[in-house]
């Protein structure tokens, strides 16, 4: 009895299980059948939202020229020397009809050929002087518009606004200089444009056929939105119909005026619902409203959705007819999937479980819902101990604020986060983590949790900074062949100063007087080779300080350094000026910087046997730089090399003349010690190098 019973337990089991599944494949057609209505639907709101976005950045586009065409027009008169002439002459003698009749016609003829309409000409006092127009007279709001371009002294263009008679209108305020734009405000024309004869009608006018569609201007008025165009649904004049922000707060205008701008989906001025693009409109307190009925944009979908309605219940009736034949394949490959779909989850909870990295995964408000073993060893908390908490249980303190800020921005608004972040393990030791922390979102899109896969580079980063510190090292190699580059010359001056001693001695002419200046000078040369040596060794460090000096001072111990060795070679170097601009830099850096460039022109003088050889040099200010240029007559750089010659190791010595490091080691002093900038070029008959170093602030300039 008792196994009768189970079997028809099972019978019925097994006689059920057709039905459900046709219930099941039966929702399933039917969701198909909405998603593709959907897909389609949305496919349909795609399109139309480009042709939105293209027909309102259109408008903006047209909007603009409108803009810089009623610009232009004014310009012509702002920028007319003949109508600044003549109204001077005017204002000279009011009497002069034939000054008068002259600026009567060139107003004429500024509103005939362009945008611009009625003009009336007001003295600086705010006193109508001409008009195109009989009858005009000045109002509060013109002689206020005409002080604002008095005061500006340039071409003020005003918001739309009604006149007097409720028409639309922008008012132009053009003031008249002289002489040219810097002098005086001596008068101004006064002009009006009418939108109803261009503006209105381009933004009124739909590029493609549509019986809702419809481009809005608005701006914001205190708590108001007014519409600046007139409605396609709504009886009205420009400017007269207006909607309170604080009562209708869903409305898409309102939405544009508060700053919101993009594809949305809402309600117009109307009630209706629509699909709009909210633009603002670049230099304008206006926003652009483009629209069309959402009914609008469904309706071609009805017959689309019968067809599909109809195929639906096709697919479920065959479905049913079939639905037992395949239950018994049905339910094994539904087994089999199950099977596959556990093992897959195994699998993935194993490799979670598993990883080298940190994982967390929290729900949406940051809550702890999960760690691997891995965030344990890292950290040395337990999962028990950090579920339920939140994460700023790791925070170090290290870590900027805003960069929490950033992070929790970017990871609920759906992006996702890559950075580096300081935290603190449970004992209290600090470590550095990579991490990746990404939004887990539902079918909807909408934010659910976090998960973040987190690795430990502390080790890394540590192995990092020791290879840039044997970087910097390794560094030293080439400092040694510009320290022999840097020593050539004070080693030639001592050599040159210990053969004239021999010379005197050899004449009977060497005496106390100048044996003791030749020791001076050698003293001195030594002196720079001692400092050379200890400035190629704190040339790679970060912590030298920079020293106020002036750019004269620098040129002077470079100079005094080499200049007798140059003129015994017959090199003549002429200082053009030396004014004491004072700069914060390393002074015996850009010393050896301005040797090297000398001693590469003495050795081209001696490469192409110059004659009359001249190295120049020139200081002056150039903004908020000092501009030190040298330049020589040596016949320049060959072209081809130019480009090159800052390379590290490039030279245009012959073999074996040079190391090719000293005007690379000169740029990087330059630019990347003081800030500054090197140039190269070929001028006349040799080479000019330009050196520009940052001026030390009159702040910083001691008393």
């Amino acid at each position: 009895m008792a196994n009768n019973k189970l079997l028809k337990e099972q019978t019925a089991s097994l006689a059920k299980a057709p039905r459900l599944m046709f219930i099941v494949v039966a929702i399933f057609i039917a969701a198909v059948g909405y998603v593709v209505l959907a897909n389609q639907i949305n496919h349909m709101k795609s399109l139309k939202q480009d042709e939105l976005s293209a027909i309102a950045s259109l408008k903006i586009e047209q909007i603009l020229k409108w803009k810089k065409d009623i610009y232009d027009d004014a310009a012509l008169i702002y920028d007319s020397p003949l109508v600044a002439y003549h109204v001077e002459e005017f204002i000279k003698n009011r009497d002069a009809k034939l000054q008068m009749e002259m600026l009567s016609s060139l107003l004429m003829a500024a509103v005939k050929h362009s945008e611009l309409q009625r003009a009336m000409l007001i003295d600086k006092d705010g006193r109508l002087l001409i008009s195109t127009q009989e009858g005009d007279s000045l109002n509060e709001f013109d002689l206020s518009f005409f002080k604002q371009a008095a005061d500006m002294k340039e071409v003020v263009i005003s918001d739309i606004y009604l006149n007097p008679m409720n028409a639309a209108r922008v008012t132009v305020a053009i003031p008249i200089l002289l002489p040219g734009h810097a002098g005086n405000v001596i008068a101004a024309v006064l002009t009006e444009v009418d939108p109803n004869r261009y503006l209105f009608p381009i933004i009124q006018r739909w590029p493609t056929p549509s019986a809702t569609a419809e481009t809005l201007l608005i701006r914001r008025e205190g708590n108001d939105v007014i519409y600046l165009n007139t409605l396609r649904h709504k009886a009205n004049k420009p400017l007269t119909y207006r909607i309170p922000i604080d009562k209708f707060a869903q409305i898409l205008s309102v939405m544009a005026a508060k700053g919101k701008e993009g594809v949305v989906e809402g309600r117009d001025y109307r009630g209706k619902s629509v699909f709009a693009v909210l633009m603002r409109v670049p230099d304008t307190k206006w926003f652009i409203e483009s629209k069309v009925d959402t009914e609008e944009i469904i309706q071609p979908m009805w017959q689309f959705t019968l067809l599909l309605g109809i195929i639906v219940l096709l697919a479920i009736w065959i479905a049913f007819l079939f639905i037992r034949l395949l239950w018994h394949r049905k339910n094994a490959v539904l087994l089999s999937r199950q099977f596959e779909s556990e093992s897959q989850l195994r699998k993935l909870y194993i490799a979670v479980e598993q990883s080298h990295a940190s994982i967390v995964i929290t729900d949406r408000t940051g809550t702890i819902e999960y760690v691997n073993p891995k965030f344990t060893k890292i950290t040395g908390y337990a999962a028990d101990e950090v579920i339920g908490q939140n994460p700023r249980i790791l925070k170090s303190g290290t870590t900027p604020p805003e960069l929490y800020v950033k992070l929790w921005a970017a990871v609920t608004g759906g992006r996702q986060w890559r950075g580096e972040l300081t935290n603190k393990r449970k004992d209290g030791s600090l470590y550095l983590e990579k991490m990746l922390i990404s939004p887990i979102t539902d079918d909807k899109g909408t934010v659910t949790g976090f998960v973040a896969v987190k690795e430990d580079i502390t080790q890394s980063k540590m192995r990092e900074s020791m290879l840039l510190l044997y970087e910097r090292q390794a560094k030293m190699g080439e400092m040694l062949s510009v320290i022999a580059h840097q020593w050539k010359q004070p080693l030639s001056a001592i050599s040159a100063s210990i053969s004239r001693l021999e010379l005197e001695a050899a004449l009977g002419q060497l005496n106390t007087e100048t044996l003791n200046a030749a020791f001076d000078k050698m003293k001195f040369q030594i002196q720079h080779l001692s400092e050379t040596i200890n400035d190629f060794r704190s040339f790679l460090k970060p912590d030298k300080e920079k020293t106020k000096t002036t750019i004269a001072d620098i040129l002077h111990k470079t100079l005094r350094i080499m200049q007798e060795h140059f003129e015994d070679m017959g090199i003549t170097i002429e200082q053009k000026a030396m004014p004491d601009i004072q700069v914060e830099t390393y002074a015996d850096e850009m010393t050896q910087v301005f040797l090297c460039i000398m001693e590469n022109s003495k050795e081209a003088f001696q490469l192409r046997k110059t004659v009359s050889p001249l190295i120049t040099i020139d200081v002056y200010e150039d903004n908020a730089y000092v501009a030190i240029e040298i330049d020589d007559n040596a016949g320049g750089i060959p072209p081809a090399q130019i480009e090159n010659i800052f390379l590290p190791y490039f030279t245009t010595k012959p073999e074996l003349k040079g190391t090719g490091l000293g005007l690379y080691m000169g740029k990087l002093i330059v630019e990347e010690h003081c800030g500054g900038i090197i140039t190269v070029a070929n001028k006349g008959q040799g080479t000019l190098f330009t050196i520009k170093i940052p001026i030390l602030a009159a702040s910083a300039i001691p008393d």
